[in-house]
């Protein structure tokens, strides 16, 4: 080998070396980015999840102490006034606790205190259009109480759709209460 092209080599290895060592340190920094992204996001879900702790006079109004029933069947009525629903009937089919039924029981702290969870099962029945159907599911599903769809059958008849809901409403019992 000559000596010029030996310079020509050595200088060349050299611009390779540089262009090399450009390109992994820009996806150095790429990455560099890419991870300060996904901490951003991290922070800002997990500001996200603090915000939406549960409020404690929303827990009280969602499963309240005392069952109120009749005040829960009193908004489903309104809702169906609401929404033009037609032969809208409403009945309480039965109540459960844990004393009563080892598979109803769910216990929870408050306070120190252990309550059971009574569960209120409601059925519902009315006959409306579509549109009136589905707002009153919407309205239903509104109502601030904790509740859980556990039944929906539909069926049309002429111009009209008649349904049946089973739901589940709940209450907390103290066991020293009852």
């Amino acid at each position: 080998m000559r000596r010029p092209s030996r310079g020509i080599l050595v200088i060349g290895l050299t611009v390779l070396s540089f262009a090399a060592l450009c390109l992994y340190l820009h996806g150095r920094s790429g990455e560099m980015h890419h991870m300060q992204d996904q901490i951003v996001k991290l922070q800002r879900d997990r500001l996200s999840l603090q915000s939406k702790r549960l409020d404690p006079q929303i827990f009280e109004r969602m499963i309240p102490i005392n069952p109120d029933v009749s005040v829960f069947i009193e908004s489903l009525y309104e809702c169906a006034k609401a929404t033009g629903i037609k032969n809208h009937e409403v009945a309480t089919v039965a109540s459960t606790n844990g004393r009563e039924e080892k598979s109803g029981q769910e216990r929870m702290g408050s306070r120190g205190r252990e309550e059971e969870i009574r569960r209120y099962v409601v059925k519902i029945s009315f006959e409306g259009s579509y549109r009136e159907t589905a707002e009153y599911v919407r309205l239903l599903q509104n109502i601030e109480r904790f509740k859980r769809i556990t039944e929906l059958q539909v069926k049309p008849e002429k111009n009209l759709l008649k349904a049946t809901i089973t739901l589940e409403i709940l209450s907390r019992e103290r066991p020293d209460a009852a």
